[in-house]
């Protein structure tokens, strides 16, 4: 796993997973290290390609956001 972390707010992770032969990368906005506890509006948002290796037509956007609402 390669990991890339210019700033505090944002980071890039890319690996590869030889069990299932999946080619995958990340990129995370938001403070990693503060949980969403400690912050009443954070919002941390992950975007991920995974990419098989035997079809690379295949691949997969994926979106994650992790929110914390206080009301």
């Amino acid at each position: 796993v390669y990991k890339h972390k210019p700033n505090e707010n944002f980071k890039i992770k890319v690996g590869y997973d030889s069990d299932v032969h999946l080619v995958w990368a990340a990129a995370w906005l938001g403070k990693e290290d503060s949980g969403a506890k400690q912050v009443p509006k954070k919002c941390k948002l992950q975007v991920m390609l995974q990419v098989p290796g035997d079809d690379p037509r295949s691949a997969l956007l994926l979106f994650k956001v992790k929110k914390r609402w206080d009301l």
